[in-house]
């Protein structure tokens, strides 16, 4: 006998799940005003985050962003720990990666990244900006302390540099909440958007780091191609161990010989050389014009020094 189902009491409210919010991290180098940018698009909308096996902190925000539609706004926005490379080897900074690349344990992957780039110390904050581009995830860069910059007698051409990453790059001053609104916008272009093309820097490896990173993953499959192309090339780094732990020890044999067939270890590293030089070349120290310069060699800043200013801006 089939037994009809209870009526619903008049006037009663259908409980409708709520859509999962779609996750964007906010990524930069240690003191460039990432907590600062991070309470301004939040307010008190904060919780932390508990990942399992890490004493590290991480908060969460809600971010609502009024160029959605309205289904679409719940934002859910990730303060991870500051980190200077995706090589990183400190507790905080192995997590910040594993979050981005949305393990398993550490929520969905971020589905755009917010990258800051600190204006006064531009190079060094490109070296992460390039790195974050090569995940082929929707990324705006946050260029904060450009008010700082001026100051110093820097002006940074965001268009230009705009143009040079393939990314969106918006000007933030985020405790006058200059910009927000600006970011913002771009925050919900870069959701709508598809999946970037991915930019290499490694041409000549990038077949042979393909073929390690499928054959590995049909047994890991929550490998991802940046695990093999960091342990490649960061010999004996933390990166490498990692993945030697994770996969077995015949994948250090099998990076050893892929090092080898390109002329040993040394030769990969010299091939990331244009990327490590956008974040280490030294100021002059006596009065000329110098100019920040990007990978393909143009001009995006310039700066007038003189013996009589601080080269600390």
């Amino acid at each position: 006998m089939t037994v009809p189902a209870p009526a619903r009491a008049a006037g009663s409210l259908v409980q409708l799940r709520r859509p999962t919010p779609r996750r964007v991290a906010l990524v930069g180098n240690p003191n460039t005003g990432k907590s600062t940018l991070f309470n301004a698009l939040t307010g008190l909308r904060q919780r932390v985050a508990n990942y399992p096996g890490v004493t590290v902190e991480v908060k969460l925000g809600a971010l609502q962003i009024d160029d959605l539609a309205i289904d679409d706004r719940s934002i859910e926005l990730v303060d991870l720990p500051g980190m200077y490379s995706l090589a990183g080897h400190t507790p905080d900074q192995l997590l910040a990666l594993d979050v981005l690349l949305g393990r398993s344990g550490h929520g969905d992957r971020p589905k755009a990244i917010v990258v800051l780039a600190d204006a006064t110390n531009l190079e060094r904050n490109l070296f992460l900006v390039s790195q974050l581009l090569e995940l082929g995830v929707p990324t705006v860069i946050a260029l904060t302390m450009a008010d700082l910059a001026a100051a110093a007698g820097t002006r940074i051409d965001a268009v230009e540099l705009e143009r040079r990453l393939g990314a969106p790059v918006v000007a933030v001053v985020a405790t006058q909440r200059r910009g927000l609104a600006e970011l913002k916008s771009a925050i919900a272009r870069a959701l709508a958007s598809p999946a970037p093309h991915r930019p290499r820097l490694l041409a000549e490896l990038d077949s042979h780091i393909d073929q390690l990173h499928e054959q590995l993953l049909r047994k890991h499959r929550d490998l991802a191609r940046i695990d093999v192309e960091r342990a490649l090339i960061d010999r004996g780094g933390a990166l490498e161990k990692r993945l030697v732990e994770r996969v077995g020890a015949e994948v250090r044999t099998q990076l050893e010989a892929l090092r080898e067939s390109f002329g040993g270890a040394h030769a990969i590293t010299e091939r990331e050389r244009p990327r490590r030089a956008i974040a280490g070349r030294p100021r002059p120290s006596t009065a000329l014009s110098c100019q920040a310069r990007v990978a393909d060699g143009g001009s995006i800043a310039s700066t007038e020094w003189s013996p009589t200013r601080s080269s600390a801006a």
